[in-house]
């Protein structure tokens, strides 16, 4: 199963076909396209975007909420150091347990995820959950040839040091979460990005901090692995061609946790 979620920070409420919906207790995530998000001068969504998924509207509500309940945006001193230790707890994790993470967890990240800032507003960040055991399986093996290549770059005791250290939660994470940049969306009307289309990308990159964040603020660890190939991977999982691959994310509870980062801890 591939799930996917793109959620502008007000979703327009749209009538959803009968029978669409999946079930909430495995996949938080609802059968939703926004008007938006199809195609100018197209008859309609292609197969793939008829994939597109959207956080249920119960979550887009209670995200609206959320920001009409902040506190007139002041936090005290504690706020701010606690703040500061999420900060210095984040960690790249490589090594999960292999217990499910709570849906609610994973709904509120999706959430915190969506309401980051974006050119113009675009918010084209595209989240992949990767269920499939092939889909899954295919990946690994584009990591294990990637990261085979990248240990020939290495001579010496900077190669065995790097075929030491371990780069990827791939086999144990319970969640696969693929991120693209919709690179044609609609939304926003291309406001900010004539100059620097590639402030689209780094939009993204800020929505996956923000779920990195939530993550770890509930006990949930993230893991980027980039040693993989973007064309590949986007063939692998059957998406748009114009959505373009930044991030390919294992999520689930760490084995250990530590304050330094464990490149550091392996010297590397």
């Amino acid at each position: 199963l591939l799930s996917q979620a793109a959620l502008p920070l007000r979703s327009p409420r749209t009538t959803q076909p009968q029978g669409s919906c999946q079930s909430l207790n495995r996949v938080v995530l609802q059968r939703l396209m926004a008007p938006q998000q199809v195609r100018h001068g197209t008859r309609g969504p292609s197969e793939a975007q008829r994939r597109s998924w959207l956080l249920r509207s119960g979550a887009v509500e209670s995200k609206d909420n959320a920001i009409q309940g902040a506190q007139n945006g002041v936090f005290d001193e504690v706020f701010q150091a606690e703040l500061e230790q999420l900060f210095l707890w984040r960690r790249d994790v490589r090594r999960f347990k292999r217990d499910p993470v709570d849906p609610k967890a994973l709904e509120t990240m999706l959430l915190h995820a969506s309401v980051a800032p974006s050119v113009g507003n675009s918010q084209p960040w595209r989240y992949v959950m990767v269920e499939d055991k092939e889909r899954r399986q295919k990946v690994r093996e584009n990591f294990k040839e990637a990261n085979a290549e990248a240990l020939a770059d290495f001579k010496g005791e900077k190669a065995k040091k790097y075929a030491s250290l371990k780069l990827s939660g791939l086999d144990d994470a319970p969640i696969h979460l693929a991120v693209f940049c919709d690179r044609q969306t609609g939304i926003g009307h291309g406001l900010g990005r004539r100059t620097m289309p590639e402030t689209l990308d780094y939009s993204v990159v800020g929505s996956i901090m923000q779920l990195w964040l939530s993550g770890r603020a509930m006990g949930v660890g993230v893991g980027w692995v980039s040693i993989i190939d973007p064309q590949s991977v986007t063939e692998i999982l059957d998406v748009p061609e114009d959505w373009k691959l930044i991030g390919y994310l294992c999520i689930g509870y760490p084995v250990e946790e530590h304050l330094d980062p464990e490149l550091v801890r392996f010297e590397w």
